[in-house]
């Protein structure tokens, strides 16, 4: 599908035209790029380069990620990000103005002094047009402010704007496609989708286009791009006090509070992910002030409130501390059973399906090496992998919920007056026009579900769909409350566990097309919107066709015994048994090793609420235990070189 022709993309493509002639080659640029956030802030420190060179660095991937992928939406000239009134020095200035402090001050502005950070387009910046990929909000007028978490950004020394990237129709599917700025590919297959609705930001930060990037997350938004593109994201819990803010975020279904969406960083790698919410966290807790003890305990009260109140007008949040301190000791696990008094390993329930999406090859085969990984690495008395059954995960009940409150109104509060005059994109088919349908037809499609064709978990979820008086809408509020209070006491303290750690999704990224039957896959992440729980993803591994077919297993012969009987359990999973064999038969259509070959693959590690810094250390301790980032994963080749290359993050 060709990318749209209107005046929004013809903005965009003349500033991507434009930063050309305005990025010089640099010779540190190899060097920037392959360095973590934190080196390349050293590196400004230690004079290696500076916030120009290191802008210039992004720009140039950037501009390739985008020629690849079509990831980006409008442009400003010479930082690629989105703004009517932009000129073409304006990212250059803000990267001059960082380094004319340095050489004034010979000090940083703050710890992300330097580094480009993109944004999805559903994030307010000042002066800069949110078009959330909609006809309908061409004609607005840019924002007069940014939101909460890039003036946080911007307050840490980072450069925003940088880019903004694209999103789907009305941010609900999970393949990013619009009919503004077009379809988003996958950065290592584009015949395959960077997944969504933060789908620019995967495809981007894969590039290496971004030191970091914002998404949002509220059915997976943040953790299908992680999982599709291969990169790193953390989805925090809305718990008071445990997420960013959320102040100056575009609001598609101003009022619904069924579920709530959140803030979070999507990111190259495990280190750089911890960085950027240890710091932002920093900030927004005021846990960065500090009080050089000269003044008296009356003037450090005094101090302290005029902090507070500077930065409340700084991020326009309202009442500042918005997070609670960082727990650093949770970013150690390993270390905490090591000083606990009793001998308790940190406990981790695994699964490899949620019992209605059947967990094809690729992604089982990426479970059981992490699970083989760790019992490699830690010891018994440091961790205990439980394994955790259908019916204590209950996805398709937490499922039933999601559908329960999101199609309430019929989607009606997504698509008007949003949608006129874009047509709804086909992937959205299914979910918004089978709410709408009579009850009697829905009624009828369950009776058909259950008795003719044995599919109850499916008819479970058709029943929840459709429109809902307030008092029934209340009533599945409540069911939600319950379902959260039943499955922390049945999982978390039944169980006694400290993560879980599950497929991100039962496939790799879907060929471009392949959600408008599988709009229903999204069961494995959005079941944890409903539970409210912080999730870090990482990448496993990568499609290989030598191992992954769902025809025949990988011979011994071929130097795959180890694959062969990771196959053969797959074939033999008494809990894939139980799925959906509607839903299996439409999986199987689209997922074939062999087109996927070098696909990425990732996993999800999810905690209890407000457990962010916990579901960071712990991913971080399975991210350990996999083979380095650099090598993990097996070959792929280079679409824009056509050059074998291994590992993530190696362009």
């Amino acid at each position: 599908m060709p990318t749209p022709a209107n005046s929004a993309t013809e903005r965009r493509d003349r500033a991507l035209a434009d930063s050309v002639s305005l990025v010089h080659p640099g010779t540190a640029d190899h060097e920037i790029l392959e360095s973590s956030n934190t080196a390349i802030v050293q590196g400004i420190r230690e004079k290696r380069w500076t916030a120009t060179e290191v802008l210039n660095a992004f720009v140039k991937r950037a501009l390739v990620a985008q020629g690849e992928t079509n990831c980006l939406t409008e442009g400003r000239p010479s930082n690629i990000a989105i703004a009517f009134s932009a000129t073409v020095a304006e990212a250059h200035a803000r990267a001059r103005s960082l380094d004319e402090h340095f050489a004034q001050t010979g000090t940083v502005v703050g710890s992300l002094h330097g580094l480009p950070v993109s944004i999805k387009d559903m994030i307010h910046i000042r002066s800069v047009h949110t078009t959330l990929g909609l006809t309908s909000h061409l004609s607005e007028p840019p924002h007069t402010s940014s939101a909460a978490i890039v003036a946080a950004l911007e307050h840490l020394g980072a450069i925003v704007p940088y880019v903004k990237t694209n999103v789907p129709q009305l941010l609900l599917s999970f393949e990013c496609n619009n009919a503004v700025f077009g379809r988003t590919k996958n950065p290592y297959n584009p015949a395959h989708t960077s997944g969504g609705s933060s789908g620019g930001e995967g495809a981007l930060i894969a590039f290496r286009g971004s030191a970091l990037g914002i998404g949002t997350d509220i059915g997976g938004s943040l953790r299908i791009p992680a999982g599709y593109c291969g990169i790193y994201s953390l989805k925090p819990s809305s718990v008071k006090g445990s997420t960013w803010p959320t102040e100056g975020i575009a609001r598609l279904g101003e009022g619904f509070e069924g579920l709530v969406s959140v803030v979070g960083p999507m990111c190259a790698s495990a280190e750089d992910l911890q960085m950027v919410w240890v710091e932002v966290g920093r900030v927004l807790s005021l846990e960065d002030w500090r009080r050089d003890g000269s003044e008296t305990a009356s003037d450090k009260d005094l101090a302290y409130t005029l902090h507070k109140e500077r930065l409340e007008n700084e991020f326009g949040i309202p009442d500042l501390p918005a997070r609670k301190p960082i727990d650093y000791g949770s970013l150690r696990p390993l270390d905490l059973v090591s000083v606990r008094q009793s001998s308790r390993p940190i406990r981790i329930g695994v699964y490899h399906t949620d019992g209605f999406v059947h967990t094809t090859p690729a992604c089982y085969r990426a479970m059981e090496e992490t699970i083989s990984a760790l019992r490699t690495k830690y010891s018994d008395a440091q961790i205990q992998l439980v394994p955790l059954p259908k019916e204590d995960v209950r996805a398709v009940e937490a499922m039933e919920i999601f559908v329960g409150l999101t199609s309430a109104a019929k989607y009606r509060h997504l698509s008007h007056p949003h949608l006129s005059p874009d047509a709804l994109e086909p992937t959205l088919h299914v979910p918004v026009y089978v709410s709408r349908l009579p009850a009697f037809l829905r009624a009828l499609i369950s009776f058909v579900l259950v008795y003719i064709l044995r599919e109850t978990d499916f008819a479970v979820l058709g029943r929840a769909t459709g429109g809902k008086s307030a008092e029934e809408y209340f009533k599945w509020v409540q069911r939600r409350e319950t379902f959260r209070r039943e499955w922390r006491e049945r999982v978390w303290q039944g169980y006694d566990l400290d993560a879980i750690i599950a497929p991100i999704q039962a496939t790799p990224a879907l060929p471009h097309g392949g959600a408008q039957k599988l709009s229903l896959m999204s069961i494995s992440t959005a079941m944890y919107n409903v539970l409210d729980y912080p999730i870090a993803c990482l990448p496993v591994t990568r499609v290989d066709a030598a191992k992954d077919s769902h025809f025949h297993p990988p011979t011994a012969t071929e130097g795959y015994e180890r694959e062969s009987q990771v196959w053969s359990k797959w074939a033999n999973d008494g809990e894939l048994a139980k799925c959906s064999r509607l839903v299996k038969k439409e999986v199987y259509r689209v997922y074939d090793a062999n087109k996927m070959q070098g696909l990425p693959v990732g996993l999800q590690v999810i905690t209890p609420p407000g457990k962010e810094e916990r579901a960071i250390g712990i991913m971080r301790m399975v991210d350990d235990a996999l083979a380095d980032v650099k090598v993990r994963g097996g070959q792929w080749v280079d679409s824009l070189t056509e050059e074998k290359k291994v590992g993530f993050g190696n362009w």
